[in-house]
């Protein structure tokens, strides 16, 4: 009862103090690799047990959900705690389904290893762990290089390949290029040449003798 409400109200929550136990905050994990398995993005709790807080709002919470008095509710949280410290008397590390591992270290300190919670990553389901391979820089290298090598051989023998180049036919010296028998190809007889003007000389124009004298004095009176 008590891991379900904690879940539950860290779904709105960025953190809930526990009286008698400590501080449990969600914490957001980048997707990343580890022993050639990718994992993906998802939120993760962590615990610490030297905050200081006040366990109120929890013991509200649950009484709230569980429809109980806030004294009972109080109560049924500090049975839940007493009992998880007696487990780390017994044994150093304590599982809590649903939770995550307590760890009592030599110091005495308390530490804590949280599951993977589907209730706080909803918005990742789905995504699982992918397995990826993993190459050794050194034998990358080492591939790069006689990929490289191989590349080279092949450009030599490309280059080692003779090519053979068609020579043109020979000219007949019968028979004139192509070229030269338009430039010296003669005036097509079918034109006819143009004929030259002849100037043409005008006719004399014969201009009257003047009458004599005597005969125009006769011709008045």
């Amino acid at each position: 009862m008590i891991v379900k409400n904690l879940i539950s109200a860290l779904r709105t929550e960025e953190e809930v103090y526990i009286n008698d136990l400590g501080l449990f905050k969600k914490c957001f994990k980048s997707s990343q690799l580890e022993k050639g398995i990718l994992y993906p993005p998802c939120w993760m709790l962590t615990f610490d047990e030297k905050a200081e807080g006040s366990g109120f709002a929890f013991t509200l919470y649950v009484s709230q959900h569980e429809l109980m008095k806030i004294v009972d509710a109080d109560h049924a949280i500090r049975e839940w705690v007493a009992q998880l410290v007696e487990d780390l008397k017994k044994n150093k590390k304590v599982h809590v389904d649903g939770l995550g591992t307590f760890v009592r270290k030599k110091n005495d300190e308390l530490s804590f290893e949280s599951e993977l919670i589907p209730e706080l990553n909803q918005e990742y389901d789905g995504m699982n762990p992918i397995p990826v391979e993993v190459v050794d820089k050194r034998k990358k290298k080492s591939l790069s290089a006689g990929k490289a090598k191989k590349v080279t051989a092949q450009e030599v023998e490309v280059e080692a390949v003779p090519v053979s180049v068609a020579e043109p036919a020979p000219v007949s010296e019968d028979k004139p290029a192509p070229v030269a028998a338009l430039e010296e190809a003669p005036m097509s007889a079918s034109e006819p040449e143009p004929e030259p003007v002849s100037a043409v000389e005008p006719e004399p124009v014969e201009s009257p003798e003047p009458a004599p004298v005597a005969a125009l004095e006769e011709e008045s009176m």
